[in-house]
């Protein structure tokens, strides 16, 4: 039947291809490509494959092959702009190429499909509005760039979603857990759905469906939460006993306009006795719209009504539906009519049970309760009008047959000549039904030709279009790399002179270089060489300076020799001299017996002391870094040296008297003008402190520790 109606389709386009019934998909596969093929050429805008759930083995598998058979058609395909998947078989990789050959499509629905198991386009979809994707059991992961997405709906198992940016997202449908996940603090998203925090803040209407009826008693929501939220659709699952979840909701929603509430699987048991329900401390200001599904009149939606009422100021307007939402399309006869009846009768008693506080302050706004039932409120009329109709009904078939047998003999009569003229009619008709039909499938035949080929012809026209460009753009980027062409070879010749230049400048330097190496050779030897007889010289020199150390170390022994001779010969001489003349005018001994003064020279000990040549002065050094110059003769204290760093340990006074020279710890010798007192000289050298000093007749200084060294005077 579907293909008779497509070869009598004679327009060139299709707004909508929708096909949406029950059909094997292995049994009839090469009939739905035939149905895919036609609608892609006739440029369908809104392509929708909507069958009913079976067997997953038996339904209809969009494949790779088939879609690079038809590439032809899909390579034209921007005009799809909404397309529908439901319980057809349909995998990533499938879905990827669909969507790269058809990027101008804003609806997508996908629903049923156990072979995708990832949603990774491998393109960003720019012209996406609305994604709804749905019972795909196998389904790990969603990974999109859509930038323009405007609603997004999934229902299913918890999978991973990466939306990316999605700055113009204003409604979402979730269900199950994904709804537990959004509402529940204590469930973590940042695994599942990391942006969802971020999402939530920018919607202006969200579907939420709840699995489980215990978790919406402890549930808390923060205040603001849907901050932006203008309609809040719930779908609620029996059993709920508690309106704690829809007051958290509301608290959690400052700008909500429209509240809308699914009761699924209620219990058709009416309220009894009057309800109270508290009012909130703070009455919501914005809600306008309340709309309760599945009402059956028992205490938990008439709670929620009277809660609604109680504590929301601005409220115009409550729709009650006796309906069950999870009846499929909400049939009219759902329920039965006793319990409707039941159900309305309930729904009536609100506006008898509003609060007098709320009908006293907005009487221009108050709730009016419309019902969507298709019932009437007073059923007994409507089985009134139904028998009339049925009356009705058998009293003018009764007058038909009547006015048949009145004239059947002129019928009869004039049948014969009708018939015969009809039957040569009809074998016209026939003919020329033929021949249009002929006519019309040649005509088809010619336009769907004529379609390939207008088609084929703009295909090459803008392939040949392209192509020219193409040319005109090789032809400027060939001129243009000629042009760079010429200046790299410009520059390429200033190069290599610049390189010439450089090479003749290293060879030059090389030159230079080696010049440089011989002469630094030649420098070196050179002063070896010196260094060499340099340490000779010194050598020599270090052996004349013992000689005269030998030779000085002899003269002061013979000077010893010959003062202890000429004392000794003084000491004869004086008691020669006492024996000869009675003992009056016998030279005494030079020897001290007894002491003239005690001086406190130094703290913590005196190292060195001396006489100056040819006076009675007396010259100590010590450990208090000082040197001091004495008068033997009052023992008194006439100058003292400044400027040693360390402790004096030898001293040594030149011939003339004029310096002292002092030994030190602080590995120097010093050098001072007796007749200023100031330092002359500080020398240095030594690696350790010095212990000794003297002063050769030869003009050189003497010192050392265990070397001796020589300084000019």
């Amino acid at each position: 039947m579907v293909n008779r109606v497509l070869k009598l389709h004679q327009g060139h386009t299709i707004d909508e291809f929708r096909v949406c019934f029950d059909v094997n998909g292995m049994k009839y596969k090469s009939e739905i490509d035939n149905w895919i093929s036609f609608s892609l050429r006739k440029k369908v805008k809104r392509f929708l494959l909507e069958f009913k759930p079976i067997m997953s083995d038996f339904r209809y598998t969009l494949t790779m092959k088939f879609l690079h058979e038809s590439s032809s058609n899909l390579l034209c395909g921007d005009f799809l702009t909404d397309l529908c998947l439901s319980n057809v078989e349909v995998t990533a990789e499938v879905l990827d190429c669909v969507l790269s050959n058809c990027p101008s499509i804003e609806v997508l629905r996908v629903e049923g499909s156990q072979s995708l198991v990832e949603f990774k386009p491998s393109f960003p979809l720019l012209k996406l509005k609305h994604l709804m994707i749905s019972c795909c059991i196998f389904l790990r992961i969603v990974e999109i760039s859509a930038i323009n997405l405007v609603s997004f709906k999934y229902c299913g198992r918890v999978t991973r979603m990466l939306l990316g940016d999605l700055p113009n997202l204003v409604e979402m449908s979730l269900s199950l857990q994904y709804s537990d996940i959004l509402v529940d603090n204590r469930i973590l998203p940042s695994h599942y759905f990391p942006q969802l925090e971020t999402v939530i803040n920018n919607l202006l209407e969200i579907s939420l469906s709840f699995q489980y009826s215990d978790m919406l008693d402890n549930i808390i929501l923060n205040s603001c939460y849907f901050s932006l939220l203008e309609t809040l659709v719930l779908e609620l699952p029996a059993m709920v006993d508690s309106l704690h979840f829809c007051s958290s909701l509301l608290n959690a929603s400052p700008v909500l306009h429209k509240f809308i509430i699914k009761l699924i699987g209620l219990e058709d048991v009416p309220a009894e006795g009057n309800r109270t329900v508290t009012r909130a401390e703070y009455p919501h200001q914005c809600l306008k719209v309340f709309e309760l599904i599945g009402f059956v009149g028992c205490a938990i939606d008439m709670e929620l009504a009277m809660y609604i009422i109680n504590n929301v100021v601005s409220l115009e307007k409550i729709i009650i539906d006796t309906r069950s939402p999870d009846v499929e399309e909400m049939l009219p006869d759902s329920r039965d009519h006793e319990k409707n009846l039941a159900a309305i009768a309930c729904a009536r008693q609100l506006e008898t049970r509003l609060p007098l506080g709320l009908l006293s302050l907005s009487q221009t706004l108050i709730p009016s309760i419309s019902h969507t039932q298709s019932n009437s409120i007073n059923m007994s009329q409507e089985v009134i009008a139904r028998e009339a109709i049925k009356h009705a009904l058998k009293a003018l078939r009764k007058r038909h047959l009547l006015e048949e047998g009145a004239h059947a003999p002129a019928f009869i009569a004039i049948s014969g000549p009708i018939a015969s003229q009809g039957s040569e009619w009809k074998e016209k008709a026939e003919n020329l039904e033929l021949e249009l039909q002929q006519c019309y499938k040649a005509q088809s035949r010619l336009s769907e030709q004529l379609v390939v080929e207008v088609a084929e012809s703009r295909a090459l026209k803008a392939l040949l279009q392209e192509k020219e460009e193409g040319i005109t753009n090789l032809q400027t980027e060939l001129t243009q790399t000629r042009d760079e062409c010429s200046q790299l070879q410009a520059d390429l010749e200033e190069k290599i002179k610049a390189l010439e230049l450089l090479v003749s400048e290293n060879h030059q330097l090389k030159t230079e270089l080696e010049e440089m190496t011989n002469k630094a050779k030649n420098a070196e030897a050179e002063n070896k060489m010196l260094v060499d007889r340099w340490m000779l010289q010194k050598m020599q020199d270090a052996e004349r300076l013992n000689e005269a150390n030998a030779i000085y170390e002899e003269m002061v022994d013979r000077l010893k020799a010959s003062g202890l001779e000429k004392l000794a010969q003084q000491q004869v001489d004086g008691v020669v001299r006492r024996n000869e003349d009675g003992a009056e005018f016998f030279m005494e001994s030079t020897i001290p017996s007894i002491c003239k003064h005690r001086i406190n020279a130094h703290e913590g000990g005196c190292a060195s002391i001396l006489f100056e040549y040819n006076s009675g002065k007396l010259v100590s050094g010590g450990q208090d870094r000082t040197i001091k110059m004495w008068d033997t003769n009052t023992g008194s204290l006439s100058h003292t040296l400044y400027g040693c760093l360390g402790s004096v340990l030898d001293l040594t006074i030149t011939h003339d008297n004029r310096s002292v020279i002092a030994a030190s710890s602080s590995n120097n010798l010093y050098v001072w003008d007796v007749s200023s007192g100031r330092v002359r000289h500080t020398l240095t050298g030594h690696a350790d402190k010095v212990c000794a000093v003297d002063q050769l007749q030869c003009s050189l200084l003497q010192h050392g520790w265990t070397n001796h060294l020589f300084w000019s005077r």
